[in-house]
């Protein structure tokens, strides 16, 4: 019961963030205002906001559910150091090639210090191989983030899953970050599906892709499951991302486009000319999304 009052104080406090942060950059800082098609401003980066409720659910779970204090503060730092990356970005627009190269000497930095702070065994070209991920999650969340509530949306079926599945190897605390940060999405996915006043933003892109990721690492790393069986749950589960940011840079490469470069070649855009709604394209995602949250827990299910 507690929890439950907790996720629904969560959720009402990251609906105020993203207000706050909205009247924040339409009175401050106008190079982060979008215009929407009836040509209202919009607060781009909106996502951001978000962190800061992270920060007092995580101090809780710090003094009240026994989280390790060091694990906790490397989560916060991690993310909160790809969130600014993304909010520079939506500020100043880098480059793709120099937006890459500061994602990538993140990466660099902060995946062998995951290893280190949590003496997990892991060679360098595994380690290696969880850096290339984590630069390319946070850029497949980016790339899905060109629908209003598309990347909000496929990031909260995700999160709910891995709520699970922690929840089953009995992780607790992670089973409760993660209902939180779907519980505190839904904070801003009311303001951003219908007439948005808002945008995730790259700031909100790099902070869900590197909260899905350290999540993720924790769940292959921490779990009782063979990395083999968490592998193949874990690539289930991020299937249909895997499938949408494949199709985008395979497409560029053929026309020879830099693979992060903006084009009108997202999988998005090829649906939404046949349906002609948005929210029909946004249901399609959800659904496919939905299919690839039930593999991954039937392939949890019949391994065990």
């Amino acid at each position: 019961m507690m929890l439950s009052v907790l996720y629904f104080i969560c959720f009402g406090l990251s609906y105020i963030a993203v207000r706050l942060y909205r009247q924040t950059i339409l009175n401050s800082l106008p190079a982060l205002i979008r215009k929407r098609e009836d040509q209202l401003p919009i607060a781009n980066g909106a996502g951001s906001a978000l962190w800061d409720v992270s920060l007092l659910f995580s101090i809780y779970l710090i003094l009240y559910q026994n989280a390790s204090l060091h694990r906790m503060l490397f989560l916060l730092l991690a993310t909160l150091s790809f969130m600014l990356l993304g909010w520079v970005d939506d500020w100043l627009e880098l480059k793709p090639k120099t937006k890459f190269l500061f994602q990538t000497g993140l990466a660099l930095v902060l995946v062998p210090l995951y290893f280190r702070i949590n003496g997990f065994g892991m060679g360098i070209a595994g380690q290696m191989l969880c850096i290339l991920l984590l630069v390319w999650l946070v850029n497949a969340i980016n790339f899905f983030d060109i629908l209003d509530g598309a990347a909000t949306s496929v990031t909260v079926l995700i999160l709910m899953t891995l709520a699970f599945l922690f929840k089953k190897q009995g992780m607790d605390i992670h089973s409760r970050l993660s209902l939180f940060w779907s519980v505190s999405l839904f904070g801003f996915l009311i303001q951003n599906v219908y007439k948005p006043s808002v945008f995730l933003g790259d700031a909100g892109a790099h902070l869900l892709g590197s909260v899905l990721f350290f999540l993720s690492l924790d769940f292959f790393c921490q779990s009782d499951l063979t990395r083999v069986h968490a592998a193949s749950i874990l690539a289930a589960l991020f299937g249909f991302i895997i499938f949408d940011f494949s199709y985008v840079c395979l497409r560029r490469i053929m026309k020879k486009i830099p693979p992060f470069m903006k084009s009108g070649d997202h999988l998005m855009f090829i649906v939404l000319k046949y349906t002609r709604s948005r929210y029909a394209v946004l249901m399609i995602f959800i659904f496919f999304q939905t299919i690839a949250c039930v593999l991954a827990w039937n392939f949890f299910v019949l391994k065990q």
